[in-house]
């Protein structure tokens, strides 16, 4: 196996068991039968301030100008299904208006809502955006303005429902002025995925194999995450971009080096994304579309 490292292996391995480097390693290229790059998500695992949001979001919106996103994730414990979510949230960022922490650190910037948004004609609900925040030992948030956004679960909620490999109707009427327009965002097709699972944590023996449907896409984003004990929060740990061909094998080297006791449940993440960059007056916009399939299973 040929291995092409940004960062040495050692320093890699060390931000998930905590030894200690400079910064975290950001991406480690392997080249296997399956070709593949790992990052790791976190320097501190046990940290709520890196956890996923509730539809899933794990990119740095700190880059943007304004960014929309829109999700369809399906929830399965084992290799069950539990349930199905939509969502559709558009935010954007005043970046003149920028937020600092207490400790001097960009968190994030405020956002306006200076007209109306609808996803394929509903018109999004307008409710706070907050950002989390570290203040001493504590996690804190602020609210940062407000955001656009459609929620469905279970068909409950918003009349908002993903359409899969289709597209959504991004139309934006400003309350002065009529500078207002249409964009078609396409969607991706569903994943539906399935694991199993060998070994053991306590002997180091665990293995992971990953099957899904086969996409259009030329690669696919799978991310394992570690639940909290006694809380609903997701860290993600590790990111493997992968060919989009159907199955891949988590290497044992990287699986195995998780600080498992931090965690009552292991989550794999399969994410299949389509994103593209639009030019406006203002600004740029970002859209992210996005099938999310998420397996929840108990410590072996």
């Amino acid at each position: 196996m040929k291995i092409v490292k940004k960062y040495s292996h050692f320093c890699l391995l060390a931000g998930l068991i905590l030894i200690g480097c400079d910064k975290p390693a950001v991406t480690e290229l392997v080249q296997d039968e399956d070709e593949y790059t790992v990052e790791v998500m976190t320097d501190n695992p046990s940290d709520e301030l890196q956890s996923i949001d509730s539809i899933g979001v794990t990119d740095n919106l700190l880059q943007y100008a304004s960014v929309v996103t829109l999700v369809g994730l399906s929830t399965s414990y084992y290799n069950t299904l539990l349930d199905e979510s939509s969502a559709a949230q558009a935010l954007l960022f005043d970046r003149n208006n920028p937020i600092y922490s207490p400790a001097g650190d960009l968190i994030g910037y405020r956002t306006i809502t200076p007209g109306i948004i609808r996803f394929s004609d509903k018109v999004a609900r307008i409710l706070p955006y907050k950002i989390k925040f570290r203040k001493g030992s504590l996690i804190a948030d602020t609210t940062a303005g407000n955001q656009y956004i459609l929620f469905s679960r279970q068909k409950f909620g918003d009349p908002f429902e993903f359409p899969y490999e289709s597209f959504i109707s991004l139309s934006y009427a400003p309350i002065i002025g009529r500078n207002g327009g249409t964009i078609d965002i396409n969607t991706p097709k569903r994943i539906n995925a399935a694991v199993r699972i060998k070994g053991k944590i306590r002997d180091k023996s665990l293995s992971a194999a990953l099957e899904w449907n086969k996409g259009s896409n030329n690669k696919i984003d799978i991310i394992i995450c570690g639940k909290k004990r006694s809380k609903e929060i997701t860290i993600p740990l590790l990111r493997f971009k992968t060919e989009d061909d159907g199955e891949f094998i988590i290497p044992s080297q990287y699986l195995n080096t998780i600080r498992f006791n931090l965690y009552d449940k292991i989550i794999f993440m399969l994410e299949r994304k389509l994103e593209k960059k639009y030019s406006f007056e203002r600004g740029d916009l970002y859209t992210f579309s996005k099938s999310i399939h998420q397996i929840v299973i108990d410590i072996p």
